[in-house]
């Protein structure tokens, strides 16, 4: 009955105290950045900041409200030098918006008369105020082809088959590589892309594409992206070997989880809207304007003989992969011929960053729950 009420939108946050009762008045800061359309990353990342100030105030005896400028700058040196994990200037930048973030919110509701601390002449904020560069390394056609080829692919360098890759469908992987270059979107955009919008709908193949893009994207400013021939090409051996395979070996997991996943019961001719039961609603949505999180659990469900079953459930998403972690330091061999088979050694890519597990939230749904099933190799 208080979610009938009280709409939630999916990946807002929710504090708790220890009788189970929302915490103010961050619980109402939440729901607020919610209802404006705020990311879900976005809100996942300032509701740990609140949190970690809520309890760095409380050990004070102090709240929002109570809170003075030096309980502020305090919090800072702790975030800085003197936690158990402290943090990097880049990242202390980020909690500073989110601090600034809050107590705009507060001054708004006029619980505070205005931000506790003084503006320096940089900036407003706690942050330091400085712009860093975008920080981008140049790849060579010849590095490209070998981690798509190599890397992705697993082949060894003399261009034969690696026995021990690490990586699982390396077709899959070299036709995400291949698109994740050849259209130039972004890490959202490409690992959200539906099958429908490069029109593989079990029809004709297209030898190119246009895609749409506008809820996936940056800002979900709408623009359109071309997909060339090779890119579509490579698509061709995923979809005959690979993908088949896949789509049986997903089902136990898939039929499990119905309930969570938006199965899709019809695609409309021209592919740009689909139907389909989602929370247990029949709803129709317009493929473009569906979110990255709604694009992850969407499933097809069609008639079909896996194992014997009457109906299959299928991953629309076009595959995203993670390559195998190496054991050594990241380093880039220099440019040789255009075949992978001359180089001597490949390049090797960085660890990946653990992000932190989110704290109480409410109506988000399962974020890679598709991805995890569907290409077991991100895992």
């Amino acid at each position: 009955m208080l979610f009938e009420r009280r709409r939630l939108p999916r990946g807002t946050p929710i504090l708790l105290d220890d009788t189970m009762r929302p915490v103010e008045p961050l619980t109402n800061w939440f729901r607020a950045m919610g209802l404006a359309g705020r990311d879900a990353k976005t809100m996942r990342a300032y509701a740990y900041t609140a949190l970690m100030l809520f309890n760095f105030l409380a050990t004070r005896g102090r709240d929002f409200a109570s809170a003075s400028e030096a309980d502020l700058l305090e919090f800072r040196l702790w975030r800085r030098e003197q936690a158990e994990e402290t943090v990097g200037q880049a990242a202390w930048d980020r909690d500073s918006a989110a601090l600034g973030q809050l107590y705009d919110y507060l001054v708004q509701r006029g619980q505070v008369p205005g931000r506790p601390w003084r503006p320096t002449g940089r900036t407003a904020s706690l942050g330091s105020g400085v712009s860093r560069d975008l920080r981008v390394r140049r790849m060579e056609l010849e590095q490209y082809l070998f981690c798509r080829d190599v890397g992705f692919g697993g082949l060894r360098p003399d261009a034969s088959l690696d026995g021990t890759f690490r990586g699982w469908w390396p077709h899959r992987n070299r036709a995400a590589c291949e698109l994740a270059l050849m259209l130039g979107v972004r890490l959202q955009e490409w690992s959200t892309l539906p099958l429908p919008e490069l029109g593989l709908t079990g029809g004709p193949k297209p030898a190119t594409a246009d895609v749409d893009l506008a809820a996936c994207a940056k800002y979900q400013r709408p623009r359109s992206v071309y997909v060339p021939l090779g890119a579509m090409a490579l698509m061709d051996p995923y979809l005959l070997l690979e993908r088949p395979r896949i789509v049986a070996k997903a089902q136990r997991a898939l039929r499990r989880r119905s309930r969570e996943l938006f199965v899709i019961q019809r695609l409309d001719a021209d592919s740009a809207r689909i139907r389909g039961v989602l929370d247990g609603c029949t709803v129709t949505r317009v493929i473009k304007e569906m979110d990255p999180e709604l694009r992850r659990i969407a499933v097809l469900e069609t008639r079909g003989d896996h194992r014997g079953a009457d109906r299959v459930q299928e991953a629309r998403a076009v595959p995203a992969h993670r390559p195998a972690r190496p054991d050594h330091a990241p380093t880039w061999p220099a440019p040789g011929p255009r075949t992978p088979a001359t180089h001597p050694a490949g390049p090797r890519s960085p660890q990946p960053d653990h992000s932190h597990r989110i704290l109480q939230l409410t109506q988000q749904r399962p974020k890679g729950l598709i991805f995890r099933k569907v290409f077991p190799s991100l895992r």
